[in-house]
């Protein structure tokens, strides 16, 4: 089991945000993180593992999202205190009208509604173009692999190092 400190089990209330981790870190820290909003909504695609297990004591509604019209009107239509969302290739297709549309939404959602977190393994095109509509941005960093030009704000007892933007979701 991974030891995570507090600070990753948190979310930015009212933020639209992107949490990005290695697979592993993001389910072990998702389900604390998620404890502490009244209703939660898990957007995910049709590809790969999920990053949240569904768990029928956990409060959350998880929704399979099928295309980008889907996605927006899914985000448009929620009703929950937390967004979740799990990238996912096949919505954005790198088109940057489609992303920015996608950042729009999630931003006024997040001011509306409550937080919306945009969950990732990797930093990519979409992520970086989202820049002007995210919020708080955390990475995590537990292989030299993919170090990404931030300063380290934390090294844990092992001297691996997280990296992180603003502080959102904490490792």
């Amino acid at each position: 089991m991974i030891s995570l400190p507090s600070y990753l089990t948190t979310l930015a209330p009212w933020e639209f945000s992107v949490y990005i981790a290695p697979r592993d870190v993001i389910q072990a820290a998702l389900p604390d993180a998620a404890g502490a909003f009244r209703s939660v909504v898990y957007l995910h695609g049709n590809s790969g593992t999920r990053l949240l297990k569904e768990h029928p004591d956990r409060h959350i509604s998880y929704v399979l999202v099928l295309g980008f019209d889907d996605l927006m009107a899914y985000i448009s239509g929620a009703k929950g205190s937390l967004l979740l969302i799990e990238y996912c290739d096949e919505w954005f297709m790198d088109d940057p009208d489609r992303i920015r549309a996608f950042g729009e939404v999630c931003k006024n959602y997040s001011r509306k509604r409550g937080a919306a977190v945009l969950l990732s393994v990797r930093v990519n095109y979409v992520i970086r173009t989202l820049q002007p509509f995210i919020g708080p941005v955390q990475w995590v960093q537990t292989s030299p692999r993919y170090a990404l030009s931030q300063t380290p704000l934390f090294i844990c007892e092992e001297q691996q190092v997280f990296r992180y933007g603003q502080q959102t979701l904490g490792v």
